[in-house]
């Protein structure tokens, strides 16, 4: 407990407010949280770094929808144990310090500027940022191959 306790207070934080739009593919409403903010992520991928389970599993390529997960900062050991067994178990209960939100336009604003990665890359760093999921702007084509 003790051990756990010395490393919160290593844990750097962000206090950021996040806003995102209904997806009206599924009905799920939009909305916003506020709070300080040890992870965050936006993706549209089954598994993130080689890991599963970080999204929901109804994930769809095709669908026009970002999976956002973001993890308030743990203020005791047991909040930190209560995050790390709701992504370890994901039972499907609501978590108060880990949120998840489904959206075609994710906003978030910092008080700070926080670094930013896509898709494994340095991003940059920001403050304000529009996630935006463009569904089907790109149009692939299958040119067919000549027979020899």
């Amino acid at each position: 407990m003790i051990e756990a306790v010395k490393r919160l207070a290593a844990l750097k934080s962000y206090h950021m407010k996040v806003e995102w739009d209904g997806a009206e593919e599924d009905g799920t409403e939009g909305g916003e949280l506020e709070g300080d903010f040890l992870f965050g992520m936006v993706t549209n991928a089954i598994s993130v770094g080689g890991f599963k389970g970080l999204v929901k599993e109804e994930v769809k390529l095709d669908d026009g929808i970002f999976e956002g997960l973001f993890i308030r900062m743990p203020k005791t050991p047991l909040e930190l144990s209560n995050i790390v067994s709701y992504l370890l178990v994901h039972d499907g209960k609501e978590n108060e310090c880990v949120k998840r939100i489904r959206s075609g336009r994710i906003r978030v604003h910092s008080e700070e500027p926080v670094d930013w990665v896509l898709d494994g890359e340095f991003g940059g760093t920001k403050t304000d940022v529009i996630i935006e999921n463009l569904r089907e702007k790109i149009e692939i084509r299958r040119i067919p191959l000549k027979k020899r």
